[in-house]
């Protein structure tokens, strides 16, 4: 059960023995840390300790169902979102994917001590009947791309390519003519 906002020192904390309890330690300006804890049966003043680093977290979102990865934070990958990974200050790279259609965003983020919001708003470009859009060297009907000018590769039914910039609108469809 959750005992959010005790404060430690805490005189006693009463847990299941015999279990695994996950103990989260925070502290402003920060990262946070968790510790796994199985206490015996009839233990007492069992010591908790973790050395808390600068940093904070980073909170990720998107306009879509999506899931992310922190790249080299482990914990922190391929975790439907939303959800905030906690680091330690630092620079990291994270994609965010889109599931339905698939897409893929990366961002680079510099950590100091507050945390950093990273809100990915994708919209839907889709190609027109006959038509395919390629990405990442395969062909696809329709893709999940980041709002703004996009720039894409379409493929027509004869086989021609043409490369096309587009305006993609987070949570629309645009429709390459």
């Amino acid at each position: 059960q959750r005992q959010a906002g005790q404060v430690t020192p805490v005189p006693e904390l009463l847990v299941e023995a015999g279990r695994a309890h996950q103990i989260s330690l925070r502290l402003p300006k920060h990262a946070p840390a968790t510790l796994s804890v199985t206490p015996k049966a009839g233990a007492r003043a069992v010591p908790i300790s973790a050395t808390l680093v600068p940093g904070a977290a980073i909170a990720l979102t998107a306009n879509v169902e999506a899931r992310a990865t922190v790249v080299g934070v482990a914990g922190c990958a391929r975790r439907p979102l939303p959800f905030d990974c906690p680091v330690a200050a630092g620079r990291y790279q994270v994609d965010v994917e889109a599931i339905r259609p698939a897409g893929t965003v990366r961002r680079a983020v510099t950590i100091g001590d507050d945390t950093v919001g990273v809100d990915v708003r994708f919209g839907t470009v889709e190609a027109q009947a006959g038509a395919k859009l390629v990405v990442g060297g395969k062909p696809v009907g329709r893709v999940a791309l980041e709002e703004g000018k996009r720039t894409v590769k379409v493929v027509d039914a004869g086989g021609a390519e043409t490369t096309v910039e587009v305006k993609v609108i987070a949570g629309k469809v645009t429709a390459i003519p």
